[in-house]
């Protein structure tokens, strides 16, 4: 996975060149394929693991990663926006619950088709994308930005005003947005309006939905859809993709409403945009943080060093973890973003890692 230099740099503004973050990257935590000159920038081909890409498959995430190697501070993106409790405009089903852990929306108005500013399009070419117009390139932005994938609808042509998220039918067609007609296996997570298929969830949108210069307002959408389903269609001949990928290996959900208000943000600054009314979140259960009895003289003996307490706080603080102390030990609390915690000997490891 490709990472702007010059934009993780940004996130945090450490001091390491890109040799030397590149070291410390596979010293500590993912293996480096290579550093290549792009322009002013540095495109850093990071290998993410798989059990790693909810929380470090993106800049805000590797640049987390990185303050937690390097001890730079870490700012999390604040969420300001408005969350309408009813009336949002168009109608949403999900059927059954268990498609979508949660669906946030924002209906936008565009004045007019334009192109992505220079420096959104420079760190799009950096990460090996090709920029197309501010909508598309602002929703790749924030993907690669948050590791939320987003998609746009053009929302005079959703028929009905209405939107139901379901299981497709055994050959159900819908054609994608690259032009390619699908006949669907059983299974496969679709919206659909009154009429017919607009969206392959998680995969591609529908060409019938597709935004066009003529289009005056879009449905921008940031939706968690379930990982399995994702990953059994994404096998199917044509129907994998970027997002399908981070899909497949499990959207944060905290992060969608956070990336729903930064393209938002983006759109108005760069294509001069207007919000109506306020945004629509679907989020029924919270999801939760993980619990751990957490032992530092039993990690001291794995890691083979007298660590003590006080320095494994400081490791979970870095990482973001939460903590109390318990009767000489800890209870640490890992947050939902890190999906691969989940036993005492996983803290250990990450506390080994940063140890050096």
């Amino acid at each position: 996975m490709k990472f702007s230099y010059l934009w993780l740099k940004d996130i945090i503004g450490f001091k390491e060149t890109p040799a030397k973050l590149a070291e410390l990257l596979t010293l500590r935590s993912f293996e480096m394929e290579s550093v290549e000159k792009v322009g002013n920038d540095y495109a850093l081909d990071v290998k993410i693991t798989a059990n790693r890409l909810t929380d470090s498959g993106s800049h805000w995430g590797l640049a987390r990663e990185i303050a937690a190697i390097t001890n730079a501070p870490f700012q999390e993106f604040k969420i300001k926006m408005p969350v309408a409790a009813k009336n949002f405009g168009i109608d949403i089903d999900i059927l059954p619950s268990e498609l979508c852990s949660r669906y946030t929306a924002q209906l936008i108005e565009i004045p007019a088709s334009v192109a992505s500013p220079r420096w959104l399009q420079n760190r799009l070419i950096t990460c090996g994308l090709r920029p197309i117009d501010a909508i598309v390139d602002v929703t790749n932005y924030v993907m690669l930005e948050t590791g939320h994938p987003l998609h746009a609808f053009d929302a005079e042509k959703i028929i009905g005003k209405q939107m139901v998220i379901r299981e497709s039918k055994r050959n159900e067609e819908v054609t994608t947005l690259d032009g390619t007609k699908h006949v669907l296996p059983e299974g496969v997570i679709v919206i659909q309006d009154r009429d017919r298929i607009i969206d392959c969830a998680g995969i591609m949108g529908g060409e019938n939905s597709a935004i066009t210069q003529e289009t005056k307002i879009i449905l921008l959408q940031a939706a968690v859809f379930d990982p399995v389903r994702i990953y059994r269609a994404s096998r199917s001949p044509g129907l994998a993709s970027a997002a399908s990928k981070l899909y497949a290996a499990g959207v944060d959900f905290s992060a969608s409403l956070r990336a729903l208000e930064r393209a938002t943000e983006l759109l108005e600054e760069i294509a001069r945009a207007r919000r109506i009314g306020s945004a629509y979140d679907w989020y029924p259960e919270k999801a939760v943080w993980t619990k751990i009895l957490f032992r530092p003289d039993y990690a001291d003996s794995i890691i083979g060093h007298a660590n003590g307490s006080a320095f494994y706080q400081r490791v979970f603080t870095r990482l973001g973890f939460s903590f109390k102390k318990q009767a000489g030990n800890m209870l640490v609390e890992a947050p939902p973003r890190r999906r691969d915690i989940r036993i005492e000997e996983d803290l250990i490891e990450e506390a080994a890692r940063l140890f050096g």
